[in-house]
């Protein structure tokens, strides 16, 4: 297939800079909930799965399936869930507390207990309300950590029933003490009115409140606080009490080990409301430990029939479904935190397993289930796939138990369109993975309705949630693998292209190699980018199955400005490997077993050298820190391109390797320093096309291969993960900040072809970005003015994106949003489309760019693939250019493709105002084909 005409109006212009290094901060990491747009098989990848290489010990295809229930509870082999009744699944409300943690304590109390390793936070007198649980509780809870809080807490200590008058004000005071994870959990003041339960909040603490100067050796002294309640906060009520609430999110917290406290929490003393005192010297004098009232699971099964399923194409689910929802299948909702899991009978692994599947190999476990989903992010209703598996052994107390939730810690939304998808979650290559030697096994479908816990702000939450999703057809399955355990990178840690640590493109001011994730999470400040890649894989059970994995990679390409920390780098990895990793060749290494603050995994490797490999190298420790990553921060200079992948074996037998990404046919991974400086005729030149590909599934082949046919250089920055909740913005609008690229920086190209592919979503990159380039088209800075500029937005969403997260761009852009579906626009529901010059009109750009006279055809508008492309309007001086064309009945609708030209001079000293040229495609050139007179068919591959 061919592509879109090319950039006329781009030339080849290379410009040079001069910066400063920037200071180095240091940060440290916090949690949100992962989220990304939810997979889908309908579209090629730019980074193919992993790959075997040696002798495999099965057949493709040797898979054993289970659902359904029997007599005894298991999950039948060869069976299915087709939700005839619910076949034994149950649910777990998550919002459900087990049991209160609000009480009095004294330090005769506290000191009882010989897990209690720090003295009482008795805030005053001889007792204090306190929120928490003992070390000795905690062991029993099986804690790792002791003293503290737990994940997905809402508890409350609920004051006397006390009465108004009816006028005048109530003064309340209180000393508190707070420790908990700071802008996840929280402990709130509020006061409540009765009969009605009306809330009023008073005070909201998160974070290090109240603690001694020495924490955690003295215990807290605590802080004052104060309000007063007025005649109008009581609301005609005469009847109200006061409450302490303690709530936590859905990890980082003590339970876990990843944010832990020393004194639990909070605490509360020395509570003064109007005239009654509370001192919780004696007992906690009328106050009542109590939890918040569950929301509700609200999972059964439901006729498909009662619903309407919008999605024209084929959709698997069939007969009864299962549903997770409030109300009827009519006007089905998701109460605002609504957390469950949807939980199936066990699969017998012990017993029903190896007699199907015998061998000494790991199992691969994978959940397959069909499901009908319209759950944009706006709405806030998000999924993931996991399991349960028995036996788990708390190493606490050595009790055996079932496990809590593992797997995937990323959840998904589907987007704004209905649809009916297949799925498949792998249990093995997972971030917490099931075991091989598991003895049964639960899937678990977990549903959170909430824009709080994902850091959706109030403005861009709907609050307007649907019946979605319904899940059918559900299998636990279950595969040998082959004699080689597979691996896959965690979310947000692959290495992520960068540039020069500085305000301009010198090229002698070295990049990082770091990955996507920002430290602190997301576009949250200071973007600092994660070091270490980091792959995961199958627990390890016994030495028989123990593994490693090793990072491969080779210089593709060097920097010609690349300075003496790139030699020296360079040649520790050649003399520790004995190849040459500038000439073609890959070193590798083997890479250290990962944790995350004291919490070691079991499988887990990071991109740091092993100890035993130092000295090799040349490296010192510690362990796990930049001076021993395999490729180190500061040593590669722009324009140097690392190639690299990934292998995994069981130490028994090293020469049976799971490869990723699947290198046959010379793919691997890469990244960048950019610019991609190189020298040409005696001086340092770089491309002044800069392509950002912000899809990578699949429009990178087709986008390469129209710039290559132009004869272009260009510069390709691979813009990772675009459309989840993780990935940090390209933007660095910091010189601190470690990602991505500054506004100079960006300035030193005169063309930008920018790549959406087939996403169409409200969150593609971060608004920063969209800013970022808007002040590039405007920058009077580094020739911004005199030199023209061209910038390209292409993709099937772009539009829809840009109104949601840029719609002044957008507008600069000469282009609004008619609708993200052209098919539901405009009616037609032909596969194929045809995307012309407008008949009244022309072409802006002309066609001299093309192979031949403009007349294409956009793929893929209906069934099966049903890629929603963007219909475009046009504002200011934007121009129509590219029409869609139904064939069959010859209708043009409007645009495919809008057009903008900025071109102003300030009429005197002769400076431009405005000095630019601008494209915006609703559709994905991957998605566009050729049309050869001649041919008998359309949308067909060349």
């Amino acid at each position: 297939m061919s592509t879109s005409p090319a950039f006329p109006f781009l030339a080849s212009v290379v410009l040079g800079f001069a910066l400063l290094s920037p200071s180095k901060v240091e940060a440290n990491s916090s949690q949100i909930f992962d989220y990304d747009v939810a997979p889908t098989l309908r579209e090629l990848s730019d980074r193919p799965h992993g790959a075997y290489l040696g002798t495999q010990s099965r057949a493709a295809g040797d898979t054993l399936c289970f659902g359904d229930v029997d007599g005894d509870g298991f999950a039948i082999p060869g069976g299915v869930w087709t939700f005839d009744g619910l076949q034994g699944w149950e649910a777990i409300d998550v919002t459900a507390q087990t049991a209160t943690h609000s009480r009095q304590i004294t330090a005769a109390a506290w000191d009882a207990d010989p897990y209690n390793d720090v003295p009482a936070p008795v805030l005053a007198g001889t007792g204090s309300a306190w929120f928490g649980v003992f070390g000795t509780e905690a062991r029993e809870l099986c804690w790792d950590f002791g003293i503290g809080y737990g994940n997905d807490w809402c508890q409350r200590l609920v004051g006397p029933t006390l009465t108004y008058s009816g006028a005048g004000d109530v003064s309340v005071s209180w000393t508190h003490f707070n420790e908990t994870e700071e802008e996840f959990d929280y402990t709130r003041v509020y006061l409540e009115l009765l009969p009605s339960e009306t809330r009023v909040d008073l005070r909201e603490y998160t974070g290090l409140i109240g603690l001694a100067a020495d924490h955690p050796t003295s215990p807290p002294p605590g802080i004052s606080d104060s309000d007063i309640l007025v005649e109008a906060d009581f609301q005609g009520e005469t009847q109200y009490r006061i409450v302490f609430e303690v709530t936590s999110d859905g990890s980082w917290s003590d339970e876990d080990g990843f944010y832990t406290t020393s004194y639990g929490a909070a605490g509360f003393d020395e509570v003064q409301i109007g005239a009654n005192s509370y001192d919780f010297d004696a007992d906690l004098q009328g106050w009542t430990p109590d939890v918040c009232p569950p929301v509700g699971t609200f999972l059964g099964v439901e006729a498909l029939s009662s619903y309407v399923i919008e999605d024209a194409c084929e959709c698997k689910l069939d007969g009864m479904v299962l549903e997770m929802h409030a109300g009827t299948p009519g006007d089905g909702y998701h109460p605002y935190g609504q957390h469950i899991y949807a939980i199936s009978p066990p699969v017998d692994m012990l017993n029903d397993v190896p007699s199907t599947l015998p061998g000494g190999s790991l199992l691969d476990i994978h959940v397959d289930w069909d499901q009908y989903s319209q759950m944009p992010r706006a709405n806030g209703v998000f999924y993931r796939p996991g399991a349960l598996y028995f036996p788990y052994t708390c190493e606490v107390t050595g009790e055996v138990v079932w496990s809590d939730r593992v797997g995937q810690s990323t959840y998904f939304f589907v987007g704004e369109d209905p649809v009916c998808s297949a799925n498949r979650a792998n249990l093995s290559a997972t971030d917490v993975p099931v075991p091989s030697d598991a003895e049964q096994v639960r899937f678990v479908f977990e549903l959170y309705a909430s824009c709080d816990a994902f850091g959706i702000p109030p403005d861009q939450c709907t609050g307007m949630t649907n019946f979605t999703p319904i899940i059918d057809n559900v299998r636990i399955c279950f595969t040998r693998n082959p004699d080689a355990p597979s691996i896959a990178v965690d979310n947000g840690l692959r290495f992520q292209d960068g540039f020069s640590q500085g305000d301009l493109n010198w090229p002698d001011i070295p990049g990082r190699a770091d990955v996507t994730r920002n430290l602190n999470f997301a576009n949250t400040a200071p973007i600092i980018l994660m070091d270490s890649l980091m792959v995961g894989g199958p627990v390890v059970t016994t030495a028989e199955n123990a593994w490693e994995s090793h990072l491969w990679f080779r210089v593709a390409r060097t920097g010609f400005a690349a300075g003496d920390r790139y030699f020296e780098w360079r040649d520790q990895a050649n003399g520790a490997t004995g190849v040459d990793i500038e000439a073609g060749e890959f070193a590798f290494a083997s890479m250290d077993s990962s944790q995350q603050g004291t919490l070691a995994f079991k499988n887990k490797f990071a991109s740091y050298l092993k100890e035993e490999d130092w000295a090799a190298w040349g490296r010192s420790g510690p362990e796990l820190s930049d001076g021993v990553e395999i490729i180190q921060d500061d040593v590669l200079f722009p324009g140097t391109q690392i190639e690299y992948f990934l292998t995994s074996n069981y130490k028994l037998t090293p020469g049976e390797k799971f490869v990723l990404p699947d290198t046959s046919g010379g793919f691997f991974s890469e990244f960048e320093i950019l610019p991609s400086w190189r020298e040409d005729g005696g001086i340092g030149r770089y491309p002044s096309l800069l392509y950002i590909d912000a899809y990578n599934a699949g429009a990178q082949p087709f986008f390469t291969a129209a710039l290559d046919s132009l004869g272009f250089d260009y510069d390709r920055y691979d813009y990772l993960d675009a459309s989840s909740g993780w990935k940090a913005p390209m933007a660095r609008t910091d010189p601190s900040y470690t990602n991505g690229c500054t506004l100079l920086q960006l300035l030193g190209y005169r063309g930008i072809v920018l790549s959406t592919g087939a996403s169409n979503t409200s969150l593609i990159m971060w608004p920063e970005d969209y800013a970022m380039f808007s002040d590039w088209l405007t920058a009077t800075l580094c020739d911004g003015g005199p030199k023209r500029q061209g910038f390209i937005a292409n993709g099937d969403g772009i539009a829809h994106t840009m109104e949601s997260e840029a719609s002044s761009l957008l507008a600069r852009l000469g282009a609004e949003l008619i609708d993200d579906s052209y098919s539901a626009f405009s009616g037609n529901t032909d596969y194929c489309v045809g995307v012309e010059e407008r008949s009244d009109l022309g072409s802006i750009y002309g066609t001299e760019n093309s192979a031949s006279d403009y007349e294409y055809d956009a793929y893929g508008n209906w069934c099966p693939d049903s890629y929603r492309f963007d219909v475009l309007g046009t504002t200011g001086t934007g121009t129509g250019n590219r029409i869609y064309l139904d064939r069959d009945s010859m209708t043009e609708t409007a645009y495919a493709q809008v057009v903008n030209e900025k071109i102003e001079l300030d009429g005197g000293g002769g400076i431009y105002l405005e000095n630019y040229r601008t494209v915006v495609d609703g559709i994905s050139w991957h998605h566009v084909a050729a049309y050869e007179p001649g041919d008998t068919e359309r949308c067909v591959s060349s």
